[in-house]
């Protein structure tokens, strides 16, 4: 083939390409160019958002502090609850890339308005579209200028839809809990049961008094913070009478400017609107209120809520335990060493005094042997660090069936008593499968139960051997040999 056919050829490919390329690539918008931002001024500013017009009643986006906000329902008194931080987070961000290409026209057909309030006091209302299409939306933005209409993406309309900020409530029954949880209260068909923070534990303060296992109260107090709720919606209910009720209250502390210190006070509750047995969910009333002083008065400009919502009936039901379970496992929160002497009262009447010097026990003034000693450190080990494997109560503090063996009252330092326990043996309660004796150690009307182990043995086989030293009998000689209970 010539020269010049093989040129030519090159020059027809090189035009069907120039043409195929002005084909497939689609033209520029020459508009493109002119798309102006609709938020004038940064979404860091921003201290509140106003949704009008839609499904709702109108809706307060309200930022309570950095990266916290607050939605706000309704005119005064106003239902409010926390905001998912996520969700308002992204929302900024659309604000923020939000363009619009002017179409010269001062009006458009909107169905719903959104007012954008900065801290400076500035504002701008952008008005929301009934629809859109293929991507693009006109809305209008007023602010000190006018009014004027803008084309730009359906993002923030396909977001908002008619229902606004609804659907961006923090999805937790105790949302906006904060500070440190000083209170719970679960009241129920079977009863009320309070639990109370004192110092750095907890104590079960109704329907009986006794100290609370902390990890079990904190993995309440978790449960609670954590626990989700669905189909959140702003609504007043009474609640029925034989409803459960849960409160949780929280002290926080915040400085203010002039250097002084306050405190706040909340308590949450979640209150059920139906049966919690069975599976399933169930609707729950949730909302919190300020604790004023002593007793609890509504305030307004900090209630929370009311909304209601549904709960997993299951996870409301293994958080609503009996009062028992949370008993603190050990009978005196304090190390053996903690305890210096030990009076033991018999069933006889008779007394029995050990203590402890920088050489091991003493009874009478003279050192016990190491069979003893090794068995009176069983004893106080026991008291102590020891962990029983059921803890319950009883009004009247007795078991049937019981043998008591000795009432111990534990000494520290100059004197001062620790602790009164009873130390006797019995079987578990029912339904247990264990059918063993335990050691039961009483104060009060808590019973705890110690499995027949060598130490508890060693300590029983102690107990059940002393006597007197006025009686002229000897004492314990087998006391390290352990009777299995």
């Amino acid at each position: 083939m010539s020269r010049g056919k093989l040129t030519t050829i090159f020059v027809l490919i090189a035009v069907i390409c120039l043409g195929l390329s002005a084909l497939l690539v689609p033209e520029r918008d020459a508009r493109a160019v002119d798309a102006e931002p609709l938020l004038p001024f940064p979404p860091s500013e921003v201290t509140e958002v106003v949704f009008a017009g839609g499904e709702t009643e109108t809706q307060r986006l309200v930022r309570v502090s950095g990266d916290r906000w607050e939605l706000r329902i309704g005119e005064s008194p106003a239902v409010r609850w926390p905001v998912a931080s996520d969700r308002a987070r992204a929302f900024l961000r659309i604000l923020e890339r939000l363009r619009g290409v002017p179409t010269g026209e001062e009006r458009g057909d909107s169905a719903a308005s959104l007012t954008v309030i900065g801290g400076s006091g500035r504002q701008v209302t952008l008005g929301l579209p009934r629809g859109s299409l293929g991507g693009r939306a006109m809305v209008t933005l007023q602010d000190g200028a006018g009014v004027r209409a803008y084309v730009t993406t359906d993002e923030l309309p396909r977001l908002l839809g008619a229902r606004g900020f609804v659907g961006w409530m923090d999805a937790r029954a105790f949302a906006g809990v904060e500070g440190r949880v000083t209170r719970v209260e679960i009241a129920s068909g079977g009863g009320a049961m309070v639990l109370g923070s004192v110092g750095g534990g907890w104590r079960i303060e109704s329907p009986f008094e006794a100290a609370a296992e902390l990890s079990l109260v904190e993995e309440l107090v978790m449960g609670l913070r954590m626990l989700p709720v669905a189909e959140g919606r702003p609504e007043r209910s009474e609640p029925p009478t034989d409803a459960t009720v849960i409160s949780v209250t929280t002290e926080s502390r915040g400085a203010a400017e002039d250097g002084s210190v306050s405190s706040r006070v909340l308590e949450h509750r979640c209150v059920t609107l139906g049966p919690v047995s069975g599976g399933g969910r169930v609707p729950v009333l949730l909302s919190a209120r300020v604790a004023d002083g002593g007793g609890l008065a509504e305030m307004v400009s900090d209630a929370l809520g009311p909304i209601t919502a549904s709960v997993d009936a299951t996870r409301l039901t293994e958080l609503v335990r009996q009062p028992a379970f949370y008993i603190a496992r050990r009978t005196l929160r304090a190390q053996p060493s903690d305890v210096r002497a030990l009076d033991v009262v018999l069933p006889s009447g008779a007394v029995v005094r050990v203590e402890r010097d920088s050489e091991g026990w003493r009874r009478d003034g003279e050192m016990v042997n190491g069979a003893e000693g090794a068995a009176i450190e069983s004893l106080v080990e026991l008291i102590t660090v020891g962990v029983a494997t059921v803890a319950a109560w009883s009004d009247s503090g007795e078991v049937a069936g019981s043998q008591p063996l000795a009432t111990i009252t534990c000494g520290g330092l100059g004197g001062t008593t620790l602790e009164t326990v009873r130390f006797g043996v019995a079987g578990l309660p029912a339904p247990a499968e264990d059918k063993r004796l335990h050691a039961l150690l009483t104060v009060g009307g808590v019973l705890r139960y110690y499995p027949p182990e060598a130490g508890v043995g060693r300590a029983a086989t102690w107990i059940t051997g002393l006597t007197p030293a006025d009686s002229g009998a000897v004492g314990p000689v087998d006391a390290a040999e352990p009777t299995g209970g």
